[in-house]
Order: structure tokens, then C-alpha cells, then sequence
């Protein structure tokens, strides 16, 4: 893979990512916990986990492991996010117990 093929592949999987991560918000709303992160990535990470080793009747689904990839890579994106804090805000992660706004 060249360069430029590299350089398109990941903005197409960044905007995937993106995506993903609105649609998980809309429906779901923002993390209000670090715990509540760590059990959805896991969930996905779970899914992820049982489309690769078990899949189909026929082998795993490429689809489905792509799929459940692009949700694990999302909900950790979102977490990263959520303790990423704006230029204009010190965020205190001192306190892992402490609800992230």
C-alpha cells in the first residue's frame, strides 16, 4: 500500500469511525462514567471477539468482524474523547471514580 492509498484508507475509516460514534451517541447518549465506558468496549470487544472465533457456519464473516471492529474502535474513540479535555478546560483524572461531564 502506497502512501496516498494509506493516507485515503484511514480518512475513510476516520469518518466511519465518526460516524459510528454519533449514531452509539444519539442513541445511547454520552458516557457518564469511566466504568460505563470500559463495560460498553468490552461489550463490543465481546462481540468482536465472537464474530472472529465462532462466526458462521462457513468461517467468520469479514462483514461482521468489520463491523464489530469499527464499534470497538469507536467506543474507545469516544472514551478517549470524553478524557481528552478542550484547550480550554484542566481535567483532573486523579479520581477514576469521578463522572466525567
Amino acid at each position: 500500500m502506497t502512501k496516498t492509498e494509506r493516507r485515503i484508507l484511514t480518512e475513510k475509516v476516520a469518518l466511519e469511525i465518526r460516524e459510528e460514534m454519533e449514531r452509539a451517541e444519539n442513541l445511547y447518549g454520552p458516557f457518564h462514567s469511566l466504568h460505563e465506558a470500559l463495560a460498553v468496549i468490552r461489550e463490543e470487544y465481546l462481540e468482536l471477539e465472537q464474530a472472529i472465533f465462532w462466526g458462521n457456519k462457513n468461517g467468520n464473516n469479514k462483514a461482521t468482524v468489520r463491523l464489530e471492529a469499527l464499534q470497538v474502535a469507536a467506543m474507545a474513540t469516544r472514551l478517549l474523547m470524553m478524557l481528552t479535555p478542550s484547550p480550554n478546560v484542566r481535567l483532573d483524572l486523579s479520581d477514576a471514580e469521578e463522572e466525567i461531564d
